[in-house]
């Protein structure tokens, strides 16, 4: 029995509540009443941010278990932990609120929570294409999809392929919600303002009650950051409409100018970034320079989700094979450092660490050399990070991506577009002798020089392993 399966079977029913105890109905406004209870099978919400679209949709798959006993429901977001931050703490409190006994597991990684009729509403993440089949072939009742803008680059795979037959069984109900993406194109533009548009409900914090001061507090961010009411992300990001801001995203690539087909010239030096994901996808970017030349080629841009670091061994192996980097540079945040120290221990890969500071000033370079053409990108095996850049946008104070957007790709993209330009200098002057810059750099040799010991023997241990299982 596969872990999905297990985790479906794992849960049963307990005692139902009185009959006609509906608390968390009652506690809804208007523009939430308007779908929750009688809405159409196949509908979507466009909303500002803090307009109260997860309560209701709380409520509608709630409103949903109530009327199938036993029945399977499914919530999406971005990724799992996402989908626990923002649903499952939504059900605990309405859960607290409203004493529904609904019960919280989680089962072989799934996130169930259970109805005390037996209907289970699954929370999910969906980071990418990959995920998409893990949806198929399973029976449900309602399916809500959230974060719209940040699946767009595969929502109309992951509703027409995956999500709409699974609701044939049942005639089932689908809503996809989200607020307006940064700019005003694809499948969840064309779903809530295009020519074929699906029944779109739209509200805004403003017609929120449960925060009546948000009319000063959104004027007082308007102060705080210069906007004025017709500003584009005002407008997007707190009235919930489309509207057209080129300077949203962050960057901006031009596959006239930015596309090439060729491979780099002879005498290219490549160096490979790899950003570590935990709950998000693991990101490996390598990119090619030829010394004395401005332009840097991408010649591969991929990622995958859920890695062990075993698999990134294999990976970066691959990679490193197959274009033999000049560096490897890994991201040693958070749990990378020791992901770095296993890739050296174990399996005898050396990895320095990816320069991180100053990331503004990263990306303005990556944007500056896309906007002159110095920055290329080879599209066959570039679309991860292509897909990744046609809707990421910037943070709240334009200092770094924005936090709910994919950036895998494009912060692996950084590490390795940097490292050409700290490996690749003009001839510098050597440290005066004697002086505290000559003892940094011994020190730092003496480091590398340990490292690259532990890599070899490591090296040479797996050698005598592999050679030890052949005679088994």
């Amino acid at each position: 029995m596969g872990k999905l399966a297990r985790a479906f079977e794992g849960l049963v029913a307990a005692p139902s509540p009185a009959a006609g105890a509906r608390p968390h109905i009652t506690r809804l406004f208007d523009k939430q009443l308007e779908w929750v209870v009688d809405g159409p099978p196949k509908f979507c919400l466009l909303c500002s941010r803090r307009a109260g679209k997860t309560d209701g949709a709380a409520s509608w798959l709630l409103d949903g278990a109530e009327k199938r006993p036993n029945g399977l429901s499914l919530y999406i977001a971005l990724s799992r932990n996402n989908a626990r931050l923002i649903m499952w703490r939504t059900l605990e409190r309405i859960d607290r609120e409203c004493k529904l006994g609904l019960w919280f597991r989680e089962i072989d990684g799934q996130l169930m929570v259970q109805h005390p009729n037996g209907h289970r509403i699954w929370l999910a993440g969906c980071k990418d294409k990959s995920e998409i089949d893990k949806f198929r072939g399973i029976p449900l009742h309602r399916v809500a999809i959230d974060e719209a803008a940040s699946l767009d680059p595969y929502l109309s795979e992951l509703i027409d392929d995956a999500i709409e037959p699974t609701l044939l069984d049942y005639q089932g109900e689908l809503c996809v919600m989200g607020t307006p993406g940064a700019v005003p194109a694809g499948t969840w533009h064309d779903m809530t303002a295009g020519d074929h548009a699906w029944p779109t409900y739209h509200w805004t914090v403003l017609d929120n009650p449960h925060i009546p001061h948000a009319s000063s507090w959104l004027e007082r961010q308007r102060a705080k950051y210069g906007w004025s009411e017709t500003d584009a992300t005002y407008q997007r990001e707190w009235l919930g409409r489309w509207v057209r801001d080129d300077d949203a995203l962050v960057y901006h690539y031009d596959a006239a100018r930015n596309a090439t087909y060729e491979a780099p010239g002879p005498g290219a030096r490549y160096c490979l970034g790899v950003d570590v994901g935990h709950d998000d996808a693991t990101a490996f970017v390598v990119s090619a320079n030829v010394p004395g030349s401005p332009v840097v080629t991408i010649v591969s841009a991929t990622k995958r989700p859920e890695m062990t670091t075993a698999e990134r061994a294999i990976r970066i192996e691959q990679l490193q094979r197959e274009y033999k980097p000049k560096r490897t540079v890994i991201d040693r945040g958070g749990g990378g450092k020791m992901i770095a120290h296993d890739l050296l221990t174990i399996y005898g890969i050396a990895c320095e660490p990816a320069e991180k500071s100053g990331k503004r000033e990263a990306i303005d370079n990556v944007r500056g050399a896309l906007k002159s053409g110095t920055l290329l990108l080879r599209p066959p095996g570039c679309e991860a990070v292509i897909s990744e850049w046609s809707v990421l946008p910037w943070s709240s104070d334009r200092r770094d991506h924005h936090p709910d957007y994919q950036d895998d790709c494009s912060d692996a993209l950084l590490y390795s577009y940097r490292a050409h330009h700290v490996a690749y200098r003009p001839e510098e002057v050597p440290p005066e002798p004697g002086s505290a810059e000559a003892a940094n750099e011994a020190a730092r040799a003496r480091k590398r020089a340990a490292q690259e010991l532990t890599a070899k023997a490591a090296r040479k241990r797996a050698r005598e392993f592999n050679r030890r299982a052949a005679r088994i």
